[in-house]
């Protein structure tokens, strides 16, 4: 996957090279994502939901999103289908189904 060039940063994490990117010039509101790859490598790709409350789109925060989806199967040396991430609580967790954004899914009920 190519990345443009404007409004793309490397993170460096564990020694490995990595770029990410928000599609600021989405046309409809809450339907991008951060796009996180390993840098030069065509592997698999990592979507982050940008929109939760909470979430600070910020290279510590990107960090974090990154390690956490490596501890929990992201494979980004490897070509497979793409990871989506979403933020809730103050945890990364993994979208179920078909879910795209955390806006799609159930809010977890706290008794």
């Amino acid at each position: 996957m190519a990345f443009p060039k404007k409004h793309t940063r490397q993170i460096s994490v564990d020694n490995r090279s990595y770029v990410w990117h928000l599609n600021q010039n989405s046309l409809v509101f809450r339907e991008a994502h951060i796009t996180i790859a390993e840098n030069g490598v065509s592997g698999q790709i990592l979507y982050l939901d940008p929109y939760p409350w909470g979430l600070e789109i910020r290279p510590k925060k990107v960090r974090k999103a990154i390690l956490w989806a490596i501890e929990n199967g992201w494979t980004p040396a490897k070509k497979g289908p793409p990871m989506y991430l979403g933020f809730q609580n103050g945890e990364f967790f993994i979208l179920p189904g078909e879910a795209k954004f955390t806006h799609e899914i159930e809010p977890e009920v706290s008794e």
